[in-house]
């Protein structure tokens, strides 16, 4: 593992772990103050598997340690179309949310697609929640913004955060379903 450091834009970035987390905070050329908030950015990597849900990267940042807002990124290692997730298909690309630390998922989000877009469905311990818009930024890379301070997001609390796929194919490698986590065991940690 080697950390690299750039001090004019006082960030650090750890090369060779599977998990890696970014901190950016430009100061001003002169040195003398910051120009932007930070950002804080965790994020894991997943190995090559099989069919078009195969994750690559889970990536969860925020604006400071604790911010209200979270974006999640989700990265597959090829494209795939969006009617996959359409309802009453065998496919799932999940997103879940440890909010107490107990290793165990409170809230579990779907992403779905219906009349042309994708949208993220967030159930939990008796509660659903109005869908969340999903952007998809290239055919292989969505991203979903969660509200500060909501039950899947709390604002208080770390927060684990884990993606979860499924394809199931007719007559290819996956006719009996590919399945894949993100990271495969334990949680990504959105500070």
């Amino acid at each position: 593992m080697r950390i690299v450091t750039n001090t004019r834009l006082c960030s650090t970035i750890v090369i060779g772990a599977i998990a890696t987390m970014v901190v950016i905070s430009p100061v001003w050329p002169d040195g003398g103050g910051v120009a932007a908030a930070a950002t804080f950015v965790a994020s894991v990597a997943d190995g090559r598997g099989t069919g078009p849900l195969d994750l690559r990267r889970l990536e969860a940042r925020r604006s400071a340690p604790g911010a209200a807002i979270l974006h999640i990124t989700i990265t597959t290692w090829t494209r795939w179309d969006a009617r996959l997730l359409a309802e009453g298909t065998p496919h799932r690309l999940l997103i879940l949310f440890d909010t107490d630390g107990d290793g165990r998922a409170n809230y579990t989000g779907r992403v779905r697609y219906a009349r042309g877009t994708l949208a993220l469905f967030i159930e939990g311990p008796g509660s659903a929640f109005e869908p969340l818009a999903v952007q998809r930024t290239a055919p292989t890379v969505i991203t979903v913004t969660v509200p500060g301070d909501s039950p899947p997001n709390p604002a208080t609390r770390r927060l684990g955060i884990a993606a979860q796929s499924l394809y199931v194919g007719s007559k290819t490698a996956c006719a009996r379903g590919c399945a894949d986590r993100a990271p495969d065991a334990g949680w990504l940690v959105a500070r």
